[in-house]
């Protein structure tokens, strides 16, 4: 009996020594799961976020592709503008060519007359000098012809 009990001990120890040992196996596996399930997720967060960094440089090249091409279309359609505008004032400078130099005929010649009339108007104010004693000293008719000449002049410019 003794033997017994002292067996019973002996395999009531190793069952607990096993039963421990498949306790710490049964933790490390769990261990190893939680560990590499961790593992598993972090990948996937780094997958996930990774692929949401690629999707918004995506969209950011597309957004600096549409806003180069808007540019691009804006650019054309001002030139577009500009070379219609250009033709247009070339066109009515063609077709307005003649009145324009009517005009330039008509302008110069009232400056003709203006001038014209400038010349008489000078003669005329110094007309009534050239009987009278003030041209008589040869000094005085420089000085009169000088101013005769400036008015004129002066008038032309």
């Amino acid at each position: 009996m003794r033997a017994m009990e002292e067996e019973k001990r002996k395999t009531l120890r190793e069952q607990q020594k096993f039963n421990q040992e498949n306790e710490r196996y049964k933790d490390r596996l769990t261990r190893k799961r939680h560990d590499d399930q961790l593992a598993q997720d972090r990948a996937n967060n780094e997958e996930i976020l990774r692929r949401q960094e690629e999707s918004v440089r995506e969209q950011e090249r597309m957004r600096r592709e549409t806003i180069e091409h808007q540019e691009r279309l804006r650019h054309e359609n001002e030139m577009k503008r500009i070379e219609a505008k250009v033709r247009g004032k070339a066109k009515a400078d063609r077709d307005n060519h003649d009145l324009k130099q009517r005009k330039d005929s008509i302008r110069k010649r009232g400056n003709q007359e203006n001038c014209y009339g400038s010349h008489k108007f000078c003669w005329k104010s110094h007309r009534h000098r050239l009987g009278c004693s003030y041209f008589k000293q040869k000094q005085n008719y420089r000085d009169g012809i000088g101013n005769i000449r400036r008015g004129c002049c002066h008038i032309l410019r």
